[in-house]
């Protein structure tokens, strides 16, 4: 069995410097910033349609985007990203169903790298990868990590990744940890949404029934059944 996991919202706890970078950004182009309680409940409903500087023309909220994107992917941004907590724990009790594989959307995939091993994490990740930004190469990339196991699990918080699941025709999990909504991870693609990595694990410990009983997976899994 192989857990293809999304690194930025499930390794990775990117709501704090994500909001950070907006406050930066929005200062930089002259801009009010949005309280962060604001920020997180807009974004996670509303994604780019977000009225993410209000009163702004539409010329200030794509350079906004812009700059926000070059911004979140500097070194200094990813390095800053903590931890989510128990992370390690959590990817060592997968790690006893199957091996583990880490993704990104995100262009730095040598600073996530990095990261991944400052925090200890990359014992329990067989390979760190990025999509790539053609949407339509998506799905191939996460057959190949599949390496043919018709169990894999696509794990994500954000909407890029379980389209892609789908395409690759792959079972794919939502988290409701992220910048993401949990209507939007079902739109998305997400057969099933937690609110967390603990009930994923709940879940395996009893063989997996919620998707068992959705058609997802034939039979209950157990930890010896990888």
């Amino acid at each position: 069995m192989r857990f293809i996991i999304e690194l930025d919202g499930l390794v990775l706890d990117i709501v704090p410097s994500s909001y950070a970078v907006h406050r930066s950004v929005a200062e930089e182009l002259g801009w009010s910033s949005l309280e962060p309680a604001t920020f997180r409940r807009i974004t996670r409903k509303d994604g780019r349609q977000a009225n993410i500087l209000p009163g702004a023309k539409p010329g200030k909220v794509e350079a906004y985007y812009a700059r926000y994107a070059e911004q979140i992917e500097t070194d200094a941004a990813i390095m800053a990203h903590p931890p989510q907590p128990d992370i390690e724990t959590v990817l060592a009790a997968l790690g006893r169903y199957g091996a583990c594989s880490g993704i990104t959307l995100g262009a730095n995939l040598v600073a996530r790298r990095g990261w991944v091993e400052q925090h200890g994490l990359g014992t329990h990740m067989v390979e760190v990868q990025v999509l790539d930004t053609d949407s339509r190469r998506r799905p191939g990339a996460l057959k190949v990590l599949a390496e043919g196991d018709k169990r894999a699990i696509v794990i994500a918080s954000g909407e890029g990744v379980l389209r892609a699941a789908g395409g690759a025709e792959l079972f794919a999990v939502g988290m409701d940890t992220g910048l993401v909504s949990k209507k939007r991870l079902f739109q998305a693609g997400a057969a099933v949404v937690y609110g967390g990595f603990s009930d994923l694990i709940d879940s395996l410990q009893v063989g997996f029934p919620d998707l068992v009983q959705a058609g997802l997976l034939p039979l209950p899994m157990t930890a010896t059944d990888t």
